[in-house]
Order: C-alpha cells, then sequence, then structure tokens
C-alpha cells in the first residue's frame, strides 16, 4: 500500500508506515516514508527519530547520528558527545 494514494498530505500516516516498514525489516522503505514524512512535515521530531533509528538498524549509523545530532543541537537539548 502506499501513502500517496491514502492521503499524500498526512504525515502522521506517513510516521507510522514507516514504523510498520521497520518492524517488517524493510527499512529502505521505511527510510521513503520518515522522508516523505519530514517533506510535509518539517522538523517533526517523531519522523526525524524514527528516520534516524531506521538509518542506525539498516547500518548508515552515520547518518543517523548526524541526523540525531542536528535535531538535538536544534531543539538546543544537545546531549550527543558527536555533536560537539
Amino acid at each position: 500500500m502506499r501513502s500517496d494514494k491514502a492521503s499524500p498530505q498526512d504525515s502522521k500516516l506517513l510516521f507510522l508506515l514507516g514504523v510498520l516498514k521497520d518492524l517488517e525489516g524493510q527499512h529502505w522503505e521505511a527510510q521513503a516514508y520518515h522522508r516523505d514524512g519530514l517533506a510535509r512535515a518539517r522538523g517533526d521530531r517523531g519522523l526525524t527519530v524514527n528516520l534516524a533509528l531506521s538509518l542506525a538498524v539498516s547500518g548508515d549509523s552515520g547518518s543517523a547520528i548526524g541526523r540525531a545530532c542536528g535535531k538535538m543541537q536544534q531543539s538546543r537539548y544537545n546531549v550527543c558527545e558527536s555533536c560537539y
């Protein structure tokens, strides 16, 4: 099921579909859903964190850390040593 047929503007639906795909082990597809959601809801913390988690689980820890640290810096909760 592609989300653009259900509701192309619903970032919450894209968030949930991304989580579902990660649980199914389909990380590349999950990341696409998270990125689509972020294109519609820029800066959404849930989508950003889930994209970072999906990247980490799929083995792309460098991108995951960059994504998570960027979000922490924006929210002024800089708790990641890699961000310094």
